[in-house]
């Protein structure tokens, strides 16, 4: 029969290890959103668009992310889509 002590280490255990998977999964989430901003900068503006993944990986709230990556798409210019991002700091 297991104490009160070694039932509540194993629940901690338990919820951290929890916690943890879910950090991962949101961590990845950001990371597949910054990916895809990054790609889009990528296609529309080459070497120039990259020079702002730097400052998209500072966000991490994946609706900003998904609303700034609208707005990269209709972004007509390097310029513009740094306007766009200096929105979302």
């Amino acid at each position: 029969m297991k104490s009160t002590y070694d039932l509540t280490i194993e629940e901690g255990i338990a919820i951290g290890f929890k916690q943890g998977i879910e950090q991962g999964i949101e961590k990845g989430r950001l990371e597949s959103l910054v990916d895809c901003a990054r790609s889009i900068l990528d296609t529309k503006f080459g070497k120039e668009g990259l020079k702002l993944v730097s400052a998209i990986r500072k966000i991490e709230d994946a609706a900003k992310l998904k609303s700034l990556q609208g707005k990269l798409i209709a972004a007509a210019s390097v310029k513009e889509a740094r306007e766009f991002l200096s929105k979302f700091k």
